[in-house]
């Protein structure tokens, strides 16, 4: 576990995600305890999970991808 390119795995495919999470979660629960109506808490909380998780994914592909794990095939080859 002393491969740099371990580590850098590690964080990109499982520390960020987790870090992203844990924003989402404190996001929802200071929006819990706002004074909007139950209607609007419902729609910010939805738009918090919507954003961060395609924020999530979008980032650890392009982590992934930066740091070599997801290699594109040369088009025209098997």
């Amino acid at each position: 576990m002393t491969n740099k390119r371990t580590w850098r795995f590690l964080y990109d495919a499982i520390l960020y995600p987790i870090l992203n999470i844990v924003a989402a979660i404190i996001l929802i629960m200071i929006t819990r305890i706002t004074q909007f109506t139950a209607a609007e808490k419902s729609i910010i909380i939805t738009v918090i999970i919507v954003v961060l998780t395609i924020e999530t994914i979008f980032m650890v592909y392009r982590f992934l991808k930066k740091d070599g794990f997801i290699v594109n095939k040369a088009s025209g080859s098997n």
